[in-house]
């Protein structure tokens, strides 16, 4: 969050995760890290979820849960926004999942 300007499809940055949004798309688990570029000055007071404010938190659950109401309407829910231990506990259990399933096609 926080960047000024658009980032690249598929281009690497360095950030500073500070939470998670648990996120359900046409029943799938569809979870959203939330972080901050790490060398953005502007974003330097960021470090938890409580920083951004519950405003913040409010837009980005309506923009989630409509984004595709045009297509498919009510297919989206936001389950909640959680710490950045949770992110990080997310973070690994896909690391894993990515090595014991698509890893392993290639060996």
């Amino acid at each position: 969050m926080g960047v000024s300007e658009p980032l690249a499809p598929g281009c690497l940055v360095e950030a500073r995760v500070i939470g998670i949004m648990k996120f359900e798309d046409g029943g799938e688990i569809d979870d959203k890290i939330i972080a901050v570029l790490n060398d953005d000055k502007r974003m330097d007071h960021i470090t938890s979820l409580a920083d951004f404010g519950e405003h913040i938190k409010k837009e980005t659950a309506h923009y989630w849960e409509n984004y595709k109401n045009l297509k498919k309407p009510g297919t989206c829910k936001v389950l909640g926004f959680f710490d950045k231990e949770e992110a990080i506990k997310v973070i690994k259990e896909c690391e894993e999942r990515y090595k014991d399933t698509y890893l392993k096609k290639f060996e």
